[in-house]
């Protein structure tokens, strides 16, 4: 990819060339934090500083194909990248993390399309073309209104390296896993302990094993299927609050507020 640009009028042309592995569909370019994006083929969007041409300051992870589309929210430093299988993305450029993903409003098409889009940042719309059709987007500021993951107060969050997920426990007995890179949803468990609060979680060490612990003094080891393979009975039959599980090779330590270590 080759640009140029006058960096005052009069001045001569300056050229800069990025590489990027398998090219770009679209950029676009921020004058305010002197960046510029690109769609790339390979799944990715990058921002580049066309001062430092030998490799991108951030890259964009998370779409599943080719990017075809990419717009600066100038006024919000955000981002806006569109994908081929018809996912759209808001991009906080300053953390570089995903704040929205938009999948399954699109308008499906049978045909190779490419998609254009047009930003008006005064009026809050964003416009679509899918080949002969068109979609208007407009954004609208929800006031009042708390956005929550759990119905009832998270007990406990940790990160599943291995499958990429974000995992949370709640009070109401429920553990629900994230994908890191989206902020998706992709499973639920209700009622692990019943009506008991689940105080907190831990992993194996090949991280496809769950333990969790609750208020009733059980620890449940699952699998990510939300199928329990066994029960340990650390309270011994009593209400105990237990505060921490640390799983080692062949021994699991269960740690409470009684003043023992089962």
């Amino acid at each position: 990819m080759v640009i140029g640009w006058r960096e005052r009028e009069g001045e001569p042309l300056r050229v800069s060339a990025f590489h990027t592995e398998k090219g770009t569909n679209d950029l676009d370019h921020h004058a305010g934090m002197n960046l510029i994006a690109t769609a790339g083929i390979d799944n990715k969007v990058l921002l580049w500083n066309p001062y430092v041409i030998s490799k991108p300051v951030g890259v964009l992870r998370g779409h599943m194909s080719s990017v075809t589309a990419v717009r600066f929210i100038v006024g919000k430093k955000q981002l806006i990248s569109f994908s081929k299988d018809k996912v759209l993305r808001l991009w906080d450029v300053a953390s570089q993390l995903c704040i929205q993903r938009i999948a399954g409003i699109f308008p499906k098409t049978q045909e190779e399309c490419h998609t254009l889009l047009f930003l008006s940042e005064e009026r809050s719309r964003l416009l679509l073309s899918f080949n002969s059709l068109l979609l208007l987007m407009e954004a609208k500021r929800e006031e009042g209104r708390r956005v929550t993951s759990h119905e009832n107060p998270v007990t406990c969050v940790l990160y599943n390296s291995l499958f990429r997920q974000v995992i949370s426990s709640d009070s109401g007995s429920s553990v629900i896993c994230w994908l890191v890179d989206t902020g998706q949803k992709v499973k639920q468990f209700h009622r692990c302990h019943g009506d008991a609060e689940i105080t907190t979680m831990a992993l194996d060490g090949t991280q496809t094993r769950l333990f969790t612990a609750g208020t009733d003094g059980v620890v449940k080891i699952w699998d990510f299927n939300g199928h329990c393979h066994h029960r340990l009975n650390a309270g011994r039959d009593q209400a105990v609050d237990i505060s921490q599980v640390l799983v080692l090779k062949r021994t699991v330590l269960v740690m409470g507020w009684e003043r023992c270590v089962p």
